[in-house]
Parts: structure tokens; C-alpha cells; sequence
């Protein structure tokens, strides 16, 4: 996506953005700021922002598009420094949040790891609130799930897991052991079925796991969705965080 500063100039009040071929077909001799990604973004070339300028490839547009979300981006501002981008002048390496899509200064970051290679995705502390359960995976996921404090904080090096209530299902893909208990019913509808099996347990990963206070980055390797807790509380919580409310939908959830 790109935002066109000719069309739509800072101060104007008038915020838009357009599609890479609209960004070579109409606006090729304008002055654009690339956006990179924005998900679910419908292009807004031609419509009420652009104050009379048509699309050459589709003039009938409706006024506006109410299920865009515009960020500060859209006029140059980035990361929560909010300050603008110069390509030519900017020496620091930039980070996309992979919930809000807005970049992010190294220097800028709450406690990031040592090396960008520690990490393949990244979600800023403000998505981050939306993703309580994902944070309080911080001590049984040490590896795959790495948290940056806003402010330093005395931690504990691990969390006690403690067992839920009630049994709940959870898929597993290795045979039952022979201490596994099995009820004839489970044994029954599952004796022609080859593949994983439906255990029963009453272990969650993030049981007992204490909560975080303040706000925090967080760190994901690249392989943190396949290994978080499958109980049926947490699958459940994390369906509706992770593409509900910040719409990571890249995720195997």
C-alpha cells in the first residue's frame, strides 16, 4: 500500500491509501510514501479523499471505505516515538508488529534480544494486551515466547504449572502409555483410528503462571504456535485473541 503525500498532502485533514497498481497507474508522477503491508485494506484511489481525482481503473468508487484502519503511517509517523521515516538517514534496523503493522525502532523496544535472529515475529506491547493468555506462556514457552518489560521487573525464573479442576481433551500424537487410563467408550470409538488419539489430562501449560504487570513487547520464534498449551481453555482463549481482536491470522490456530 502507499499513501499519496500529492493527492492527499499532509495538513489537508484527508487520510487515504492506494494499491500498488493504482500507485503506477494513477499516481506515477506523485509523490508516495509506501506503506508496506496493510491487511484487509480496500484501496482508496478516486473516492471522497482525493477531493475530484478518478481512478483510471475503476472511476466509480464508493465515498470511503469504513472498514480501512488508518495509522499514523499514513502521514509518516512510525513506532511509538512517532517519528517520521527517512530512508536516506535512518540507520536503525525497523520492526513490523505483526497485529497493528506499524514499525518499530530497535531502539525503541521494550528489552528486545540480543539478536534479531532470536526472533521471527514480533507484537508490540499495545496489541500485546490483547494477547493475555499468549503472554502467560512467557515461562513454559521460555524458548519460543520471549517478553520485553517497559519497565525491568523482578520475575521469577520459572512458574509453578498447576493441574485445572476438571480433565479436559487435548490431542496428542503419541500412543497412550501403559499407566494411561482409558475409558471402554474412548477405546471403542477410537479402535479404527490410526492416527492421534484423544487423551485425557488435567495439565495446562500456564497454569500458575503469574500475571504481567505493565506493558510488554513480545518475542515469537518462528515455530510458537505449534507449541502452545492445547487445553480447552487456552484453545479456546487464544482463537478469539490471536484472530479475533488482533487478527493473526498466519497462525495455525
Amino acid at each position: 500500500m502507499y499513501a499519496c503525500q500529492t493527492c492527499t498532502p499532509a495538513g489537508s485533514g484527508r487520510i487515504a491509501g492506494v494499491c500498488y497498481s493504482c500507485s503506477i497507474s494513477c499516481h506515477a508522477d506523485h509523490e508516495l510514501l509506501e506503506l508496506f503491508t496493510k491487511r484487509d485494506f480496500i484501496c482508496d484511489c478516486g473516492n471522497a479523499a482525493f477531493a475530484g481525482f478518478k481512478c483510471k481503473l475503476e472511476p466509480d468508487k464508493a465515498a470511503s471505505n469504513p472498514s480501512n484502519v488508518y495509522s499514523h503511517n499514513f502521514v509518516n509517523r512510525y513506532c511509538r516515538c512517532d517519528k517520521p521515516y527517512d530512508p536516506n538517514s535512518e540507520d536503525d534496523v525497523m520492526h513490523q508488529c505483526a497485529a497493528c503493522e506499524d514499525w518499530f525502532h530497535t531502539r525503541c523496544l521494550f528489552q528486545p534480544p540480543a539478536s534479531a535472529d532470536a526472533f521471527a515475529t514480533f507484537v508490540c506491547a499495545r496489541c500485546a494486551r490483547n494477547v493475555p493468555t499468549l503472554v502467560q506462556h512467557r515461562f513454559a514457552l521460555a524458548g519460543a515466547i520471549q517478553v520485553g518489560y517497559e519497565q525491568p521487573q523482578s520475575q521469577p525464573a520459572h512458574a509453578s504449572v498447576a493441574a485445572s479442576e476438571e480433565p479436559i481433551d487435548v490431542v496428542s500424537d503419541q500412543e497412550p502409555t501403559a499407566s494411561a487410563s482409558k475409558r471402554p467408550a474412548e477405546d471403542e470409538q477410537h479402535a479404527d483410528q490410526p492416527e492421534a488419539k484423544k487423551l485425557k489430562t488435567s495439565m495446562c501449560l500456564i497454569g500458575g503462571a503469574p500475571a504481567v504487570v505493565g506493558d510488554v513487547d513480545l518475542y515469537l520464534a518462528e515455530d510458537w504456535d505449534k507449541k502452545v498449551c492445547e487445553c480447552e481453555s487456552c484453545s479456546v482463549l487464544l482463537r478469539i485473541e490471536l484472530k479475533v481482536k488482533v487478527h493473526l491470522f498466519f497462525c495455525v490456530l
